[in-house]
């Protein structure tokens, strides 16, 4: 469950990640989001990564950049983990994205935010395989992401998180709108290291494992 320990601060925008052992592709990635205008702050957790983060990302000598190392982690838990970061952002505006989306430098000009509304990524808008992974790329107020409780921290496994978030935010009343997916990129990778983080041999079946906990939730809270 998300929890909002500062108020944000206002008209700035806090980019947010979390990864784990994903290094040289995070900084790849990190280099892009750098040079997007507009970007105040850029909030890095470190999800008990074997070699932490902290010292490459220090040398970039970008005060902007935080990392938040958690230790002790054995798995990777998206939600447990960009909740965090969220929590520790400081903009009232969220740029949410994966240690290997890429961003243009405009990607912000490009997706002016209004109040009652997000930007999300809608794989089925893709115009090719690459954009098909920008999915769990959003924009958000960070208000309204706080307002829905942010990530359903009992997915611990890949798959739906980002789905169930989306439908929690359009539920509320908040109009989702596609994200520009020229205006961003996914560095290309198979799933064999995201399945060794998390213990998972096929992401079918972790991601039927997630829908089965949604869909108990929402049949109970009915």
């Amino acid at each position: 469950v998300c929890r909002d320990p500062q108020a944000p601060r206002a008209n700035s925008v806090s980019i947010i990640v979390a990864t784990m052992n994903r290094e040289e592709t995070l900084l790849n990635a990190l280099a892009t989001w750098l040079l997007v205008r507009g970007v105040d702050e850029i909030v890095i957790v470190d999800w008990s990564s074997v070699k932490p983060l902290a010292p490459a990302v220090q040398s970039l000598n970008d005060n902007r950049v935080k990392v938040i190392r958690v230790n002790g982690e054995t798995s990777w838990i998206l939600s447990r983990a960009y909740n965090l970061a969220i929590e520790t952002a400081s903009g009232d505006r969220i740029l949410k994205v994966d240690s290997e989306t890429l961003l243009k430098p405009d990607f912000l000009v490009a997706h002016p935010l209004k109040r009652r509304q997000f930007y999300r990524g809608m794989w089925w808008k893709a115009t090719n395989e690459n954009q098909i992974h920008l999915n769990g790329l959003c924009y958000v107020w960070k208000e309204d992401f706080v307002k829905v409780r942010g990530y359903d921290e009992r997915v611990t496994q890949y798959g739906m998180d980002d789905t169930d978030l989306y439908g929690r935010l359009e539920n509320s009343g908040i109009d989702s709108v596609p994200i520009d997916l020229a205006r961003a990129g996914h560095v290309e990778h198979d799933d064999s290291l995201r399945m060794t983080n998390q213990g998972v041999r096929l992401t079918w079946i972790s991601q039927f494992r997630n829908q089965l906990i949604l869909d108990r939730q929402s049949v109970q809270t009915q």
